[in-house]
């Protein structure tokens, strides 16, 4: 693939392109700004919900087995960070649901910007869990009322932080996803950028994706889809995934049906493993017991 535009190059072809043109543009800049923005909001939450629940199975642990029966990590890091008190723990675990939640409202603002519907009238915000399914399936509203975003926001957080709603599960599954979408994003100025061995956490996102980047990503996205026609199979493959996730922005709707999608796929897998296994154990031919045999041999059929 070519190499990557300067940020200075970018802009000058820019102006060129617009007054050479007069060609609708799809996308704008500033959209395009948005929709990045948006994707590394939502992979710092799901990093940070991530590395929060650590802390919150500490509080469950300790509120329902006491210090006694913790493990020796769990008890460490009890006393080293929280001086072994419990109301300094449930300070923490308070504060570390706030902020989630903050975070998420900044999350969903940005989609309200982009005019992207999240369907949160579809959220169960009645705590109705149990069929593990944050979204209604028929698309039902499940809020008789206008929806209360604070509870709408709480009930997201929950099924992506509470374990026996497979919240594990469900964040491994969006950060796959929006992991998959920024590496493409980023890759637009470094194409040699190789994901899979690095593990995308706030960090790393605050270091590749700075605000000049951001800008020069989207300078150059808004050129490949408005204004050129791409040759390279692989330029072309790249930009045309990137327009499709610009178009379809990735939504919390989408994740989990992309979730409970591919949940019922290794359900279905591991059943017909054990039909499988079932099946050969009961097919094999039953072996004779020796007495069996010398009886045959003690009367043989004349």
């Amino acid at each position: 693939m070519k190499k990557a535009y300067t940020k200075d190059e970018a802009k000058e072809l820019i102006a060129r392109k617009a007054k050479e043109s007069d060609k609708p543009v799809k996308y704008s800049i500033v959209y395009i700004k948005r929709v990045i923005r948006y994707y590394i909001r939502l992979m710092s939450w799901l990093y940070q919900m991530g590395k929060n629940t650590s802390t919150r199975y500490l509080l469950e642990s300790l509120k329902r087995c006491g210090e006694e029966k913790i493990s020796t990590k769990q008890l460490e890091t009890y006393r080293k960070y929280y001086d072994g008190d419990l109301k300094t723990l449930e300070a923490k675990v308070q504060e570390i649901k706030e902020s989630e939640i903050r975070d998420l409202n900044d999350i969903l603002k940005c989609s309200s910007k982009m005019n992207v519907q999240q369907y949160l009238d579809l959220v169960d915000s009645s705590s109705r869990a149990g069929e593990n399914n944050l979204f209604d399936k028929k698309g039902r509203s499940k809020t008789d009322t206008k929806v209360n975003l604070y509870y709408v926001q709480k009930t997201i957080c929950t099924f992506y932080s509470k374990r026996a709603l497979s919240a594990r599960e469900r964040r491994k599954e969006a950060r796959n996803l929006i992991k998959d979408t920024l590496s493409k994003f980023y890759s637009v100025i470094d194409p040699d950028f190789d994901s899979s061995t690095k593990e995308m956490d706030t960090e790393l996102l605050n270091k590749i994706f700075t605000d000049e980047n951001v800008d020069r990503i989207a300078d150059i996205i808004f050129l490949k889809i408005n204004y050129f026609e791409l040759q390279e199979v692989e330029e072309y493959v790249l930009y045309d995934w990137i327009e499709r996730r610009i178009e379809k922005v990735i939504t919390f709707r989408f994740i989990e049906d992309v979730f409970l999608d591919n949940k019922a796929k290794m359900q279905a897998a591991q059943k017909a493993k054990m039909l499988a296994a079932q099946k050969e154990k009961y097919s094999l031919p039953a072996k004779p017991s020796s007495g069996g045999l010398l009886f045959i041999l003690k009367n043989p059929t004349k």
